[in-house]
C-alpha cells in the first residue's frame, strides 16, 4: 500500500510536470495538424506583460487550429523609476506567492497520498 502510494505521488509529480510544458515554447514550430493544411497566423497574443525590469513574451496561433505558429520576447519597457520598480516588485511578490500556494497544494496532496 505504502508503494502504491508513492507510485501516486510520483505519477502527479509528473502530470504536473506535463501540463507546464506548453509553457516552456518547447513545442513551437511549423507543425502538420489535423484539418489545417497550412497555418494562418493570428494577432500577438500576450503572455507575460514586459514591465520596467522584466522582459514578457507574447505568441502567435493559428486561426484555423489554434497551434502556436510563433513566440517573441518582449523588451524591458524602458528605464525604471522608483513607481515602476515598485509596481514591478509588487509583481514579484505576487507571483511568488502564487508558487508557493501551488507548491503547498502540491505537497499537500502527496501528504494525503502517503
Amino acid at each position: 500500500m505504502k508503494n502504491t502510494k508513492k507510485y501516486l505521488a510520483v505519477l502527479l509529480a509528473a502530470v504536473l510536470l506535463l501540463a507546464c510544458l506548453p509553457m516552456t515554447g518547447l513545442f513551437v514550430g511549423a507543425a502538420e495538424v489535423e484539418g489545417c493544411e497550412e497555418h494562418t497566423p493570428g494577432d500577438w497574443i500576450v503572455d507575460i506583460p514586459a514591465t520596467a525590469v522584466s522582459e514578457g513574451s507574447r505568441h502567435k496561433e493559428c486561426e484555423v487550429c489554434g497551434f502556436v505558429t510563433q513566440t517573441e520576447v518582449i523588451p524591458v519597457l524602458g528605464e525604471p523609476g522608483l513607481q515602476d520598480s515598485l509596481i514591478a516588485l509588487l509583481e514579484i511578490i505576487k507571483n511568488f506567492a502564487k508558487l508557493i500556494v501551488i507548491i503547498v497544494i502540491f505537497f499537500q496532496q502527496i501528504k494525503t497520498l502517503t
